[in-house]
């Protein structure tokens, strides 16, 4: 009987073991927080309800997240260990709100390009898939170490580049590929910027009205700035004039030099289009052209053709001065003598031109005081050659002195040419006949007189040449400079036809000009 008793006593004991199993642990013992295995325990006590509780996330849900905030700091700073049994892994691409895919599970990346969870993953292989719409797609298969904690940077190749062109004007358009992109480039001052752009070999195109257009093949870069300082170049036509040397070349009035002694003159950096030319020297016809220009280099040949002379001239002034312009103080005597006296003016017969000539004339110097005389007179009489006598009267006797008088310009003390007459007798009561003969820049003077010592001999009186050659035709002309009374009479020209001159008739004659050709 005891045994029985003993025997039900063991097997009630028993029992309250087990019924004590059944029921929940205290609170301390709830607080305790079961590892990732579900094998592992800590002493921390239960999280407030008010902080957020971890989502269990990864292949399986195997994996957790914890809940640290991920920022760029896991650049520099590894992540903090996982639980000893699993592997914890962050995710740092370039690409921003990229998609993360690990072993199929996606993880969304914030505008930094960063997941911002830690994650918790299984040890061993583990695929992961990045992907953008504007980056290429990238794979990577690592082995995760247990316990170990590792952060991936995942750098993905972007689809597109951006291309900064400079030196662009206002009005320039832009292609790429054939495709016009003007109205999304941004424009700061000659800068426009062009954002993705398909990387790869691009073909640009730049076109402008005033512009050459540019072409190219142009190497855009995965997510490079391309800066491009080329600019385009200015559309001109570079003309090349062959003409008489000195002549002036005027494009749209606007002068661009002068033909060079060679026979020519290049002009670069003309407008292309529908341009006047214009070719002025003096002494020959201007010439005047309406051309169109092509972008590039052209040509242009124009011959001058020279004033022509307006025949020969005689005068005896029996119809006193009807034919000339003469100052007031001038008058024609009874005998049809002309008196050069008073003011300072050239007097000077009326639209005459003459280049090389023979000329004489008789002449008494009246008062004794000399006399003056000009040649290739033009511009109304401001532009010429002076030559003076003086007499034995006058301010620096027995001297002949020659000036030259640009726009109106007449320096008394400045003169080109001074000699001492000293092989004739000058006087106020002989008659003197000069010979004058003018050949391109050289002018010689013979004078011969009438009456004394030298009567009847021609005597070579002065040679001047004009270096620069500044006046190479016009009219001829009387004047005073020092109160000078003279006679003069029987005034003859002969032109004398130049070589240039006879050219010039046969090309008026048989000139076709050549128009512009591209070289």
């Amino acid at each position: 009987m005891r045994i029985i008793k003993l025997v039900f006593s063991i097997m009630l004991i028993f029992s309250l073991v087990n019924f004590t199993d059944a029921f929940p642990k205290t609170k301390k013992a709830q607080g305790k927080k079961v590892g990732a295995s579900g094998t592992g325990t800590t002493d921390k006590p239960n999280v407030s309800s008010k902080e957020p509780k971890p989502k269990v996330v990864g292949a399986s849900g195997a994996g957790k997240v914890e809940d640290t905030i991920v920022t760029k700091s896991i650049l520099t700073q590894p992540p903090p260990p996982p639980p000893p049994s699993l592997s914890r892994i962050a995710i740092v691409t370039n690409a921003p709100n990229a998609e993360i895919y690990i072993n199929k599970k996606l993880y969304k990346a914030d505008a930094e390009g960063i997941v911002p969870q830690l994650i918790d993953l299984k040890p061993g292989a583990t695929t992961v898939l990045a992907k953008h719409p504007d980056y290429d797609q990238q794979t990577l298969d690592l082995v995760l170490e247990k316990g170990k904690a590792k952060t991936q940077k995942i750098d993905l190749v972007s689809k597109y580049g951006d291309l900064k062109l400079g030196g662009m004007p206002e009005g320039a358009q832009i292609f790429v590929d054939g495709e016009e992109k003007t109205a999304i480039a941004k424009r700061e001052g000659e800068e426009l910027t062009l954002i993705r752009i398909a990387r790869g070999t691009r073909k640009l195109k730049i076109t402008h009205p005033d512009y050459i257009t540019r072409e190219e093949d142009i190497e855009i870069k995965a997510g490079e700035l391309i800066a491009d300082a080329n600019g385009v170049v200015l559309a001109t036509a570079d003309l090349t004039v062959i003409s008489t040397p000195g002549a002036e070349i005027y494009v749209d009035a606007e002068s661009k030099g002068k033909v060079l002694p060679a026979g020519k003159i290049v002009v670069n950096g003309i407008k292309p289009g529908q341009r006047e030319i214009k070719i002025v020297k003096d002494g020959y016809e201007e010439k005047k052209l309406v051309q169109k220009l092509a972008i590039g280099p052209a040509d242009l040949t124009v011959k001058l053709i020279p004033i022509p002379n307006t025949g020969e001239f005689f005068e005896p002034f029996n119809n006193g001065l009807a034919s000339w312009d003469a100052p007031a103080d001038w008058k024609v005597d009874e005998k049809a003598k002309l008196h050069v006296q008073g003011a300072s003016k050239l007097g000077f017969p009326k639209e005459k031109v003459f280049r090389d000539l023979d000329g004489q004339f008789t002449v008494k110097m009246l008062n004794g005081k000399g006399l003056a005389w000009a040649l290739r007179v033009t511009g109304g009489g401001k532009n010429y050659y002076l030559f003076h006598i003086s007499g034995p009267k006058g301010k620096t006797p027995n001297m002949m002195r020659t000036y030259i008088c640009q726009d109106g310009n007449l320096d008394l003390t400045k003169f080109a040419q001074s000699i001492k007459v000293n092989i004739v007798t000058l006087s106020p009561d002989y008659l003197y006949s000069l010979r004058i003969s003018v050949r391109g820049n050289k002018i010689e003077t013979f004078i011969k007189p009438n009456q004394g010592p030298e009567a009847g001999t021609e005597i070579p009186l002065d040679v001047f040449i004009d270096e620069s050659n500044t006046f190479t035709y016009g009219n001829i002309a009387f004047t005073t400079i020092d109160g000078e009374e003279v006679m003069i009479d029987d005034v003859g020209i002969k032109p004398i036809e130049t070589e240039e001159e006879k050219a010039g008739k046969i090309a008026k004659e048989t000139f076709e000009e050549k128009t512009i050709g591209h070289k």
